[in-house]
């Protein structure tokens, strides 16, 4: 069986600039855990490449394409999923959904999306656990902690309320828009932008791993970031802000700390950083709950799940 797993074209591309995008990191991992499976080979394409060898072959070899973004390309020959991870606001999600119809299965990983239409089903991100593995010793670390993230997906208020507080530590900020004057008070912490084997590296650098969201994603679509997975499987804990779906997924203590910010965040930080014991024991309980049920492996078998359920233009294709 051959798959594609169409990127929006800037995702395809983000590497080349030094630049993280979460649907290049997701292609990655559900590609990887795809090929364990005998048979299935993967290949990762933007919808203009895509577009190009159907208009240049005018003889599509897929026989899945996963879709990360909308409006694409797709191939009539192929069973079409819409992996739609598009959330800017509710008009933009309205819009898009009559269009659901024409694709052979629309998945997400926003709950609310998910719970809201008819057809749509929830999938949360994940990790591949092979890639995110443990870092170093606990005697290793380089710093106290690690923010990873865009300046844009965030408040200044946001950013004063969860990682102000954590200045008073050894942090290291990495990212794009850090150099604005609007965050001067962070200058002195920001090291740069990040490849994703260099973001893996960091994270094993650290003890601790900060996350704060987009308030916007978190109350209005109950997303849940990839942050949360690769923080826990490379043995680091977290700390992040209130988020309701992430902890029905991660309790307290399971992997992550919960903060409501400010002097919370200063006193979890510091209780963390004198426990090497208590840390060892939360990022053992969430990597327990990780490798259970949060692996990309986990969500392909789901998946395949799926595509059976809903797959009777598939399996005349094939046969």
């Amino acid at each position: 069986m051959h798959i594609g797993l169409v990127l929006p074209d800037m995702a395809y591309n983000s590497y080349l600039h030094g630049m993280i995008w979460g649907e290049e990191i997701d292609a990655n991992g559900l590609k990887a855990a795809f090929e364990r499976i005998p048979g299935i080979n993967v290949d990762i394409v933007s919808p203009n490449i895509l577009k190009y060898i159907e208009e240049s072959d005018g003889n599509m070899r897929y026989d899945i394409l996963i879709h990360f973004d909308f409006p694409t390309f797709k191939i009539d020959s192929a069973f079409n999923i819409l992996f739609f991870q598009q959330y800017y606001d509710d008009k933009l999600i309205n819009q898009a959904q009559p269009s659901f119809s024409l694709f052979d299965l629309v998945i997400t990983n926003s709950k609310s999306t998910a719970d809201k239409f008819d057809n749509v089903y929830y999938f949360p991100l994940a990790v591949d656990e092979e890639k995110f593995s443990a870092g170093p010793s606990i005697d290793d670390y380089q710093c106290d902690v690690v923010f990873i993230g865009n300046t844009r997906m965030r408040t200044l208020e946001q950013y004063n309320q969860y990682l102000l507080p954590a200045t008073d530590y050894n942090l290291q900020i990495y990212g794009s828009g850090w150099r604005d004057p609007l965050f001067d008070e962070y200058h002195r912490y920001y090291k740069g932008s990040v490849t994703i084997d260099q973001m893996i590296e960091i994270y094993r650098s650290a003890r601790i791993v900060l996350s704060i969201h987009n308030e916007n994603y978190t109350n209005n679509f109950g997303l849940v970031t990839n942050r949360i997975f690769h923080t826990i499987s490379t043995g680091v804990v977290l700390i992040s802000d209130i988020h309701p779906v992430m902890m029905e997924m991660f309790p307290e203590g399971c992997g992550v700390m919960y903060t409501e910010g400010n002097d919370h965040t200063r006193d979890i930080i510091s209780s963390l950083l004198n426990d090497p014991y208590r840390q060892q024991e939360i990022i053992a309980k969430g990597r327990e709950i990780l490798y259970k049920e949060h692996t990309w492996g986990k969500r392909v078998e789901y998946l395949l799940s799926l595509i059976a359920y809903n797959s009777n233009k598939l399996i005349t294709r094939l046969l």
